[in-house]
């Protein structure tokens, strides 16, 4: 099994350069300490909060994801690049993330399902301030700054003031009134362990079961995965969420692990549980997003059959009555193609005899004037030979005689020739 822990180590701001490296030290000896306890469990790989990471932990083919952030923009962030890249990860979504760090909202939600709730207020500015009813002495706190008790108006706008100036947003609640207690949470659903320690001193069987129904129904309702810790308050008659968080320190000074420690956890077996939490819940959202796939694909499955024999119905009827048609249509025009056929050919046939007709005629014609012809040129051979006979007896000597003779007989010749032509044109 391939782990990835996931650090910001890119976004630290501190207000110096030596600071800015005390935090990056700081976040790669977490880091560090965290692949140790993992080693043993898996293969265990460190990365950073980047453009590429994505790609990064598909590459190296991770299963799951352990983020350590502690900014929680950046928290949510990720958690909302893992889920919509499907990759599994360790701890609240974006939901849960966003509920822990707003004390207002978790108010919001304890009050809206009708459990005990301390009221908190949130100021950005002096100016709201001003708008809110308090009755003091009022707790003071912004995030990652500690609480501060302050009694009355001049104070609250003195350490306001200076808040303000480090963090965005400031919440107002009146002071515990009760035993304080801290509750670290392992698992999910039903599976959900609740650990308490009383720093407030100690607790009552009833409260200790206030502090544990209260945690386990915040923890569903917060939508805190994995783990969780919470600081609480017991009355003796109520139990009080104070503050939430979605994520685990496991250093062995924070209060989290305190709250293990004594119930006999390590740290390694602290992680351990953590991430077979989260090894078990993956696997069954995925089982239960793989069931619930199979279940509308066989419904969607027997809708489409449904659909196929209808439609296999209407268009073996369409076909049907479409090859009829077609038949018919088919028939028509094969009947209008032997008539168009039938009327040509009679048509072609008219034509071939006026045509023979033309050619008889013109072979009549073409005869009848060869023949004339060549009656002519013979007469005219006939009369040249004659006169010429005579100029010659009359005129010409013994070898114009002989010349002559011959030219007599090359005109027999031609003659000859003429009458042969005249017989084949007869016998045409």
């Amino acid at each position: 099994m391939g782990i990835g822990i996931v650090s910001d180590l890119l976004n630290k701001s501190g207000k110096s350069k030596i600071d800015h490296r005390l935090q990056v030290a700081a976040a790669r000896k977490e880091a560090d300490a965290l692949e140790a306890l993992l080693a043993k469990k898996a293969d265990v790989a460190q990365y950073v909060i980047h453009e590429s990471l994505v790609a990064k932990l598909k590459w190296d083919k991770i299963d799951l994801v352990f983020p350590l952030v502690e900014d929680g923009d950046v928290a949510k962030g990720l958690a909302s690049m893992l889920t919509s890249e499907g990759i599994p990860f360790v701890g609240a979504g974006v939901m849960g993330l966003g509920i822990a760090e707003d004390p207002v909202l978790a108010a919001a939600i304890l009050k809206q399902q009708g459990m005990d709730f301390r009221p908190v207020h949130a100021a950005e500015s002096v100016v709201d301030l001003a708008q809110i009813e308090l009755a003091y002495p009022v707790i003071v706190t912004a995030k990652g700054e500690e609480s501060v008790f302050v009694a009355d108006e001049e104070a609250l706008y003195e350490e306001a003031k200076h808040l303000l100036d480090v963090a965005p947003i400031i919440y107002l609640r009146e002071p515990s009134k009760g035993k304080k207690v801290h509750v670290a949470l392992l698992g999910n659903g039903d599976d959900v362990s609740v650990f308490t320690k009383a720093v407030g001193g100690e607790l009552s069987e009833k409260e200790e079961d206030l502090v544990r129904n209260t945690a386990k129904k915040a923890f569903e309702l917060f939508q805190l995965k994995d783990m969780g810790f919470f600081v609480m308050e017991a009355d003796g008659e109520k139990a009080y969420i104070i503050d939430a968080r979605a994520s685990a320190d496991f250093r062995a000074e924070s209060d989290f692990m305190a709250v293990l420690s004594e119930k006999g956890f390590r740290p390694e077996t602290a992680v351990d549980a953590i991430v077979n939490a989260a090894i078990d819940r993956t696997g069954a959202e995925v089982k239960a997003k793989s069931d619930a796939f199979l279940a509308t694909a066989a419904t969607r499955r027997n809708d489409i059959d449904i659909l196929l024999k209808e439609e296999q119905s209407r268009l073996t009827e369409e076909k049907i009555g479409r090859f009829r048609e077609e038949t018919k249509e088919m028939r028509r025009n094969v009947e209008e193609g032997a008539e168009k056929m039938e009327a040509g050919a009679e048509e072609a046939a008219r034509e071939a005899k006026g045509r023979l007709r033309q050619v008889e005629r013109g072979a009549r014609e073409t005869w009848s004037k060869a023949k004339r012809y060549a009656k002519e040129r013979v007469e005219e051979a006939q009369r040249d030979a004659r006169i010429a006979q005579d100029v010659v007896t009359e005129t010409m000597d013994d070898e114009d005689i002989r010349e002559l003779k011959l030219r007599y007989a090359a005109l027999e010749q031609r003659v000859y020739a003429l009458e042969e032509r005249i017989r084949f044109l007869e016998n045409r």
